[in-house]
C-alpha cells in the first residue's frame, strides 16, 4: 500500500526558498551602436565602406589626404550613371544647424557640386532637435534645385543602416555588439571572423614578420644605396614599402550570388576572401600589399 509522502515542514525564515517566479525576463537588443567609442579614423573607414556597398557603386574612395582642401567632402563615390556620391563623415559629440549649414555652404562652393547627384553628412551626434531638422528641411529643397539629393545621417540612422551589414558590424564592433544589435542567431551566422582589433593584431604581426625578414635580408653592412653627399645607406627597409592588408567592399548582384562556384564559398554560403601573394614595393611606387577582400 502506497505511503503518502510526508510533508515538509517549514522553517521559516531559515528554509530555502520553495518556488522561483515563471516570468522570464525580457532581453531587449541595443538601439544604437556606439559611434562615440571609435576613433574619427575608424568612423570614417566605417563611412566609406557603408558607401561602397551601394550596388550602384562603381569606384569609392576617400578624396585627399589629412590637411588638403578637400571641397567639403571626404569620401566620394563614382555611380553608375557617371555621377557622384559625396559624403562627409564628422564623428563630432554635437552638430547644429549652423554646422548643417556651414557643411552644405562648404560643397557647393567646392569642385564636386556639378559632378554629384547625391551628397549625404554622416555624423554620430542626433540630429532630432527641432532647430536641426528644419535645417535638414530647408537644405533638401537648396540642393534639390541644383539637382542633388542630400540626406544627413546621425547614429540612429547609420545603426538602421547597418542592421543590414552585420559584417560591418562584427568588423567595426565586435560580435558582441552584432549579437547585442541583431540577435545571437546573427553573430553565431558570421562563423570565425576577424573583427577590426584582431585584424590590428595579424597587421602588427605582419609587419614585424617583414622587418625581421628584411633586416635578415640586408642589414646595412652590404648592398645598401648610400647618398654621394655623405649620408647614411639606406637599408632595405627603407628602400622598400612593408605589405599590408586592404579591405575592399565590392557590391555583389544579389540574383546572381547563388551562381558562384563551390571553390568561392565557405561553409556559410559567403564568398571566401582571395589573399593575393605579398609583393615588397619601391618607395615612392604604389603601395605593395596583400590584398585581403572581405565582401
Amino acid at each position: 500500500m502506497p505511503v503518502a509522502p510526508t510533508p515538509v515542514a517549514p522553517l521559516a525564515v531559515l528554509s530555502p526558498p520553495d518556488a522561483v517566479p515563471s516570468k522570464l525576463p525580457a532581453e531587449t537588443r541595443v538601439q544604437r551602436l556606439p559611434f562615440d567609442a571609435l576613433s574619427w579614423e575608424n568612423f570614417e573607414r566605417l563611412c566609406y565602406r557603408l558607401t561602397a556597398r551601394d550596388a550602384n557603386v562603381e569606384y569609392c574612395a576617400r578624396y585627399g589626404r589629412q590637411g588638403d582642401a578637400q571641397d567639403g567632402i571626404d569620401i566620394f563615390a563614382r555611380q553608375s550613371d557617371g555621377r557622384y556620391h559625396c559624403l562627409q563623415a564628422k564623428r563630432h559629440r554635437s552638430y547644429g544647424a549652423a554646422k548643417l549649414r556651414e557643411a552644405v555652404d562648404l560643397f557647393l562652393a567646392g569642385s564636386w557640386a556639378d559632378r554629384a547627384a547625391r551628397f549625404t553628412i554622416a555624423v554620430q551626434a542626433p540630429l532630432g532637435s527641432i532647430a536641426v531638422q528644419e535645417e535638414i528641411e530647408r537644405q533638401v529643397e537648396r540642393l534639390r534645385a541644383c539637382g542633388i539629393r542630400f540626406s544627413a545621417l546621425d547614429g540612429e540612422a547609420l545603426t538602421e543602416l547597418l542592421r543590414g551589414h552585420p559584417m560591418l558590424i562584427d568588423d567595426f564592433f565586435g560580435r558582441h555588439w552584432v549579437a547585442a544589435l541583431l540577435g545571437r542567431d546573427i553573430a553565431d551566422s558570421l562563423g570565425r571572423r576577424l573583427d577590426g582589433d584582431a585584424f590590428a593584431r595579424v597587421r602588427a604581426q605582419l609587419s614585424r614578420v617583414y622587418e625581421a625578414q628584411f633586416h635578415f635580408v640586408d642589414p646595412g653592412s652590404f648592398g645598401s644605396v648610400g647618398e654621394e653627399d655623405g649620408r647614411a645607406a639606406l637599408t632595405l627597409l627603407e628602400r622598400f614599402l612593408r605589405p599590408d592588408m586592404l579591405v575592399r567592399e565590392t557590391a555583389r548582384n544579389p540574383e546572381r550570388a547563388d551562381l558562384a562556384p563551390e571553390s568561392e564559398r565557405d561553409i556559410g554560403g559567403a564568398p571566401v576572401p582571395p589573399v593575393a601573394a605579398p609583393t615588397p614595393t619601391r618607395a615612392g611606387g604604389a603601395v605593395g600589399t596583400s590584398a585581403l577582400s572581405r565582401s
